[in-house]
């Protein structure tokens, strides 16, 4: 019965934990959409949900103008409708040119005066196909390595911490495509690019800092000194020892300790 109810508890208590708070998914998804912010309170949070907010208001409205100034413009051309929709059902669109403008569409290819203008088109048309391709052709020839990258990556930081910068890289690749220049967005491409110097930097001002405070602790070492006077100094003086006697002015015109300090002679006290 005991065990049971432990069992319970601990499920209980583990489901709980594994519950996340309205603020704890707010913050997720910040995070995904900001990974390099820092947010230290409650009106930091707030204040980048708001920012998000007018943002994606901001792109929908843009996306219900282009749909409304597409429906107005469709409706005052119900031959161009047609057209769009026989295209969207996948028909010919060839057919559905003459389908839907008729003898009209055959005279504007047949008339003299639209050559330049076909001829210009024609070549635009050749020019987007080419590009179109190659760009096809470089995505196919690299996404093998970048797979490879995505592993290597997911090894060293997780899958989760590598699709999140993924997402952030689309982010800001849509970003760039409509324009939209943040000043969080520059700020990390510029600390990115700088990382290494400044690591570098930094390293090197440790050094320079370390060696400075071992020739600092050097200088207070030969300063301080052991107790004994330098032998090539002048003004060193010695104190006479016990078996020493005071020699006078002898002693006095030495300045670098009495004679027998000097020349270390054993001598015998004179009493």
């Amino acid at each position: 019965m005991n065990e049971n109810v432990n069992t319970e508890q601990n499920a209980g208590a583990a489901k709980q934990q594994d519950t996340k708070t309205k603020k704890d998914l707010a913050l997720e998804r910040l995070k995904v959409r900001h990974p390099d912010t820092e947010y230290a309170d409650d009106e930091s949070i707030y204040g980048a949900i708001n920012d998000d907010y007018d943002a994606d208001q901001k792109a929908l409205q843009g996306y219900k103008d282009n749909e409304k100034a597409m429906g107005e413009w469709l409706g005052s051309d119900p031959e161009a409708a047609a057209f769009l929709q026989a295209m969207k059902a996948g028909k010919s669109p060839y057919a559905e040119l003459i389908r839907t403008h008729g003898e009209d569409a055959i005279d504007y290819y047949s008339d003299p005066d639209n050559a330049d203008e076909i001829a210009a088109a024609q070549s635009e048309f050749l020019k987007n196909a080419a590009n179109g391709k190659k760009l096809q052709e470089e995505y196919d020839k690299n996404m093998p390595s970048s797979y490879e990258v995505f592993d290597k990556l997911e090894e060293k930081y997780g899958e989760e911490a590598v699709n999140e910068a993924i997402d952030q890289c689309f982010q800001t690749m849509r970003n760039v495509v409509t324009g939209k220049f943040t000043e969080e967005m520059i700020t990390a491409f510029i600390k990115a690019k700088n990382h290494d110097t400044d690591v570098a930097d930094a390293a090197h001002e440790g050094e320079v800092r370390g060696k400075n405070s071992k020739h600092v602790k050097n200088l207070e070492l030969r300063k301080k000194g052991d107790g004994t006077a330098e032998l090539d100094s002048a003004n060193a003086e010695t104190k006479p020892t016990d078996n020493q006697p005071d020699l006078g002015a002898l002693d006095r015109a030495s300045r670098r300790g009495n004679i027998w300090q000097r020349g270390h002679e054993k001598r015998t006290r004179i009493r």
